[in-house]
Formats: C-alpha cells, sequence, structure tokens
C-alpha cells in the first residue's frame, strides 16, 4: 500500500514539473538558433556572433554589413509590443560585447554606419530613434520611460511609468558612461561628454557634460 501511495505521489510529482516545464517553454521568448543565425549573417553579409543571442528574429530588421559581438541580447524582452520591426540596424552598424538592446513594449531604431560599444543598455519601452553615424561609447544607459511618483500615499512601484521616448540625431558621439533619461531629444553633431546625465533636450552642434547635463561650448 505504502509502495502504491509512493508511485502516484512521484507521478504527480513529474507531471507537475512536465507541466510547468511546459508553461515556462511557452512563455519564454523565442532564442535564434545557431542556424538562424548562421542563414542571417550569410543573407545579410554580417558578423552575427553565435555567442550572442537575438531574440523574436522575426522582429528584428537587420542592415548589410551588421555586426554583432559575444554576449550581446538583442530584442529581449518582448512585452506584447505592437510595432513591426522591434529593433531595426542600419546598414554598417557595430554592436559591441555585452551590449543589451532591449525594446520591451516599444522599439529600438539605429541608423546606417553607427557604433555601440561594451556593456551598452537602451531600454525602448517609449521607443529610441538613433539617427546615421552616431558613435556610442561603452556603458551608455539610455532609458525612454520613467516611474511616476507624483502620489506620496501611493508606493511608488505602484503609480505606474511615463514614455515618452528619445530621439538622437546623425553625427552625434556620447562618451562613455553617459546616461540619456526619458523625454531627451539629441540634436545632429551633438556631443556628449563622458559621464553626463542628460535630462534636457541638446541643441544641435553643441558639446554638453556633468550631472545633470549642461551647456560646455558650441561646435
Amino acid at each position: 500500500m505504502v509502495d502504491f501511495v509512493y508511485k502516484i505521489f512521484r507521478n504527480i510529482k513529474i507531471a507537475k514539473k512536465i507541466y510547468y516545464f511546459y508553461l515556462n517553454r511557452k512563455a519564454t521568448s523565442s532564442k535564434a538558433s545557431f542556424w538562424q543565425l548562421f542563414v542571417i549573417s550569410f543573407n545579410s553579409c554580417s558578423n552575427i556572433s553565435i555567442k550572442s543571442d537575438l531574440y523574436h528574429i522575426k522582429k528584428i530588421k537587420l542592415g548589410n554589413k551588421i555586426t554583432i559581438e559575444d554576449g550581446s541580447i538583442i530584442n529581449y524582452p518582448l512585452e506584447c509590443s505592437k510595432n513591426e520591426n522591434t529593433i531595426t540596424l542600419g546598414d554598417n552598424t557595430y554592436i559591441g560585447s555585452y551590449a543589451r538592446l532591449s525594446p520591451q513594449k516599444g522599439f529600438i531604431t539605429i541608423g546606417k554606419n553607427c557604433t555601440v560599444h561594451s556593456f551598452c543598455v537602451f531600454l525602448g519601452e517609449g521607443g529610441i530613434t538613433i539617427g546615421s553615424d552616431v558613435r556610442i561609447a561603452t556603458s551608455t544607459i539610455i532609458v525612454s520611460s520613467a516611474h511616476r511618483f507624483g502620489d506620496r500615499r501611493i508606493p511608488i512601484s505602484e503609480q505606474g511609468i511615463a514614455a515618452k521616448g528619445v530621439k538622437i540625431g546623425n553625427d552625434v558621439w556620447i562618451g562613455a558612461h553617459a546616461t540619456i533619461l526619458d523625454g531627451v531629444t539629441i540634436g545632429d553633431g551633438a556631443i556628449i561628454a563622458a559621464g553626463a546625465v542628460v535630462n534636457k533636450d541638446v541643441i544641435p552642434f553643441t558639446v554638453v557634460g556633468g550631472v545633470p547635463a549642461k551647456l560646455i561650448k558650441y561646435r
């Protein structure tokens, strides 16, 4: 009798593990296989590391001659985004090792001839649009949303978020460890100094730096 009960109990545990495995597998985003990465690289004449992780490849639009280095995570998570292309990378764009491009419910669009160096983090909840010929140095953070905190009676975690988006023009240079916050527009030809925290719009062809970023000079 004891053996019979034990077998039933064990089978229930096995069944539960299989069930939860199925649920988790169903909920987990689809990651591109080695073969899919090979086909994408071949078709676009690109260099995409097999040690990078690309998710939801049907929503990724790649130009030609793209480079994606080891450890980069592209297009994850994807939280019910309605955008046709949640990640768009223009021709000759370089994504360094361990960068993370996460569209969330929004999108990330990067133009031609851009470089995004190692350990950059882009969160595209409100949408991130980057022009062409943009240089983004290592560990830059671009966040296109922000927590609401207006009501002190409600925990910040329960007040939702505001998402205006971030727009970066053409021929922009962003220094290492810079942070670009939601709602910011950076004009063409601007330079963001290393370590700057940008919380306001940047005029074209200016150099800004500091925390928060302020005008240093005109180019």
